[in-house]
């Protein structure tokens, strides 16, 4: 909510410059971060790009946040919680299907399996 209504975030390297990419929000990005690329956020070194941001954070290439978020979540992301029991079936199922897919599961991993969910 903070990041959402924010005219502009500085981090380091953090995943709130994801979520700050993800509400169209400006980004200074200091540090080494997978987001930091031309085009999508504004890259800083010293006080004086802390200065001009906060001056003038301007503004985000929509179209470049939507492309990078998008094969990041094709790339990157698995489809899940581990925090949710009612979810942790269809998880580890995700997970496994990415493996195979991938060709990195394990040469013992069957080619169906059944994954359940366990209490506790």
């Amino acid at each position: 909510l903070l990041i959402r209504h924010s005219r502009g975030v500085i981090t380091v390297n953090s995943t709130s410059g994801f979520s700050a990419i993800h509400h169209g929000v400006p980004l200074l990005a200091l540090g080494d971060a997978p987001y930091s690329r031309s085009g999508l956020v504004r890259s800083g070194q010293d006080s004086a790009d802390i200065e001009s941001f906060f001056a003038d954070p301007g503004s985000i290439n929509e179209q470049n946040s939507r492309r990078f978020l998008s094969i990041v979540r094709q790339s990157a992301l698995i489809n899940g919680s581990f925090y949710l029991p009612s979810a942790a079936a269809v998880t580890c199922a995700n997970v496994i299907e990415r493996y195979q897919r991938e060709q990195r599961a394990p040469a013992d991993l069957p080619g169906s399996v059944t994954v359940t969910a366990s209490e506790g």
